[in-house]
């Protein structure tokens, strides 16, 4: 008997100790004004970069996604009522991708396809991403992204549900400004991976609206990718 609860005292310390390791990998804040890139990385390499603790472009990523691939460039309703018809087997080779992305205590991911509605003409309020995995990818248009480290939290409080309250557009615009920041474009097909800690705020990159007869054109759809875990915070 003394064995047995020597066994499961020995399995119980490893586990915590695995969920401490992976938790401090995930959530580490690095606040180094850097962006990484990537073409098609194997497991090993995408544990790696994520050990550095910044923003992660994976290119032409879905392209690689037999079947999503033939989602790329549709508009909002088109795409929408696709993915109605054939949501199971959308989910399914979407998670099936995404397994390489996984920590050893992943267990499900939440996905989500989102019409974006702010433009560059919007104000822009960061959020905090708070998730252990949070992935972007653009499907149709082209996503612009602000990308903020975690030392510029105390320039951005109060926060409502992750949300800061706080406008900075016309701080960021300045010349002069203090903000340090990173801006991309997430063209169709290649995926983001965002820190724990980060600040971001995506819009579309749809700067000429005016001179844009197509409708279509003038959207920008995302998948967001968020993974669940055992130690989700």
């Amino acid at each position: 008997m003394n064995y047995l609860f020597g066994v499961i005292f020995l399995l119980c310390c490893v586990f915590i100790v695995i969920i401490i390791t992976q938790r401090n990998i995930y959530t580490k804040k690095n606040n180094e004004m850097n962006m990484l890139q990537v073409f098609d990385p194997d497991p090993d390499t995408l544990f790696d970069l994520y050990q550095q603790g910044l923003p992660i472009i994976i290119q032409k990523e879905l392209q690689n996604w037999d079947g999503i691939d033939l989602l790329l460039g549709l508009d909002y309703e088109t795409l929408k009522t696709t993915v109605q018809d054939n949501i199971e087997d959308i989910l399914t080779i979407v998670k099936g991708n995404l397994q390489f992305h996984n920590n050893i205590l992943s267990y499900d991911w939440k996905i989500d396809i989102t019409l974006v509605d702010t433009d560059i003409k919007s104000p822009i309020f960061p959020v905090r991403q708070v998730n252990l995995l949070q992935l972007f990818a653009t499907i149709t248009g082209e996503a612009r992204i602000v990308l903020f480290a975690p030392q510029i939290e105390k320039h951005l409080t109060p926060f409502t549900n992750n949300v800061s309250s706080i406008d900075i557009k016309h701080e960021i615009e300045k010349d002069n400004t203090e903000l340090e920041f990173i801006e991309v474009v997430l063209r169709e097909g290649n995926l983001i991976y965002i820190p724990y800690g980060w600040f971001y705020f995506i819009y579309g990159n749809n700067i000429d609206l005016d001179t844009i007869e197509d409708e279509q054109h003038r959207e920008t759809i995302v998948l967001d990718c968020i993974n669940k875990s055992i130690i989700d915070l």
